[in-house]
């Protein structure tokens, strides 16, 4: 005889330590199988709530959009007309607030877009320092009177005329 001889015990236990390593696999292998699925479920549900909230900022920046543009515009019409200094400074302060609100709302509702995957890049040319001045005056008119400095620094090197989205680059 050759190799080694297993005894009586070890003939008879093998195949119950076979079958019950086999019997845990199986119950490990349908845990695993559950938690993908509901994972799955979770996955679903989640995306289905993405789905709402970005349907809702849709919808909600639309429904604000139309009443502030209602009240620019008045505001510029009002400002058309003679008014009293005081009046005028009001009315440009509503158009300005109006402007920023807008600005935020617009924002709200290209996130919505980028997370639905609907956001277009509208690729033009455009001139670099006219941008520059833009996000400038934005950012000057938003600091308010806190004592920030807001510094621009351009490489010499980066041509006046570049070519991409100026709005989002602005926003």
């Amino acid at each position: 005889q050759y190799g080694y001889r297993y005894t009586e015990e070890y003939l008879l236990r093998f195949p119950m330590v076979y079958w019950a390593i086999a019997v845990v696999c199986l119950i490990i292998f349908v845990r695993i199988n559950e938690f993908e699925d509901e994972q799955n479920k979770l996955l679903q549900k989640m995306d289905e709530a993405n789905k709402a909230k970005s349907n809702f900022l849709a919808n909600m920046s639309h429904e604000i959009r139309t009443p502030m543009n209602a009240i620019m515009g008045m505001c510029e019409l009002s400002l058309q007309e003679e008014l009293s200094e005081n009046l005028r400074e009001n009315c440009e302060n509503i158009r300005s607030s109006g402007e920023n609100l807008l600005g935020i709302i617009n924002d709200l509702l290209d996130f919505s877009k980028i997370e639905s995957g609907k956001m277009e890049l509208v690729c033009e040319e455009y001139s670099l320092s006219a941008l520059l001045n833009d996000v400038i005056n934005m950012t000057v008119a938003r600091k308010g009177g806190k004592a920030l400095e807001f510094m621009v620094n351009v490489d010499p090197k980066v041509p006046e005329r570049l070519y991409g989205d100026k709005i989002r680059l602005r926003q």
